[in-house]
């Protein structure tokens, strides 16, 4: 069996996440991350948990070795999104990054991109 540890860094891994991009989206250093996956730290918090599990696209009972299975979340408007740009690499490397946002900085981003727009 596959533990928490070995789950989170084989599914950041498959999708090509870094420890920063893992650690930014659920809002912890990357050294947290690589203390997850090296078992470290064992004991995570709720809301730390459901977040990784958000940012490495499985459930929290997957990752916390409950169920065997990696189940999928349903598809939803961000992943059809994902799915059509994810056929140009740039494009693919942005919606990486965009996607480990925290709602923070992507407000902020959203933010420049007005005055940006407003200026032209």
């Amino acid at each position: 069996m596959m533990e928490i540890g070995s789950r989170i860094y084989s599914l950041r891994k498959g999708l090509g996440l870094t420890l920063e991009e893992v650690g930014n989206y659920v809002g912890v250093g990357k050294s947290t991350v690589r203390k997850w996956e090296s078992g470290q730290i064992a004991n995570m918090r709720r809301d730390k948990i459901a977040r990784l599990a958000e940012v490495l696209q499985t459930s929290p009972s997957y990752l916390m070795g409950w169920t065997e299975k990696k189940e999928q979340p349903a598809l939803s408007d961000k992943d059809e999104l994902w799915n059509a740009l994810s056929s140009d690499p740039l494009r693919l490397r942005l919606a990486r990054w965009l996607c480990t946002r925290t709602p923070e900085q992507l407000k902020a981003l959203s933010q420049i991109l007005l005055t940006v727009e407003s200026d032209q």
